[in-house]
């Protein structure tokens, strides 16, 4: 779980906010379809939990999409520590049910960057009561130009 404390940015009533955050990492690259990319999210039960409706704090999927070798995922000295890649969020709350047992491919929005900026700006807008909630990818049509 994250706790911020304000100010928000742009921030509500509340003043102080907290997110629970499942946090996956992938080595395997995932299908960018410009705006989203896929993350397959194995056990039907663990993308159940995720979209509820009935948690007292939103609950955030992120996924650290990571490079194939694993001795290119960190670096650190004494005065830096480098993560290559990038995570992203989404939240998953109230998305459409699934009979597939496996498990579930998600769309995460690119533009949701699971960062310092992104934090305080999902946090700023918990706070003015948005409670984040998943919203259906909208597909592209290629006009063939």
């Amino acid at each position: 779980m994250l706790t911020g404390w304000e100010p928000f940015p742009n921030g509500g009533s509340l003043t102080e906010v907290d997110i629970k955050v499942q946090l996956k990492a992938s080595i395997k690259p995932p299908f960018d379809d410009g705006d989203s990319l896929s993350y397959f999210l194995s056990g039907k039960q663990q993308y159940d939990d995720l979209r509820r409706e009935t948690h007292a704090s939103p609950l955030i999927l992120a996924v650290l999409f990571l490079p194939p070798k694993a001795e290119d995922w960190l670096t650190h000295s004494h005065e830096q520590l480098v993560l290559r890649k990038c995570a992203y969020w989404v939240s998953l709350r109230g998305a459409p049910p699934t009979d597939n047992h496996a498990g579930v491919t998600v769309k995460i929005p690119k533009n949701q960057v699971f960062d310092g900026t992104g934090l305080m700006k999902l946090m700023a807008s918990i706070s003015r009561r948005e409670i984040p909630a998943y919203k259906a990818p909208t597909h592209r049509v290629s006009h063939g130009d």
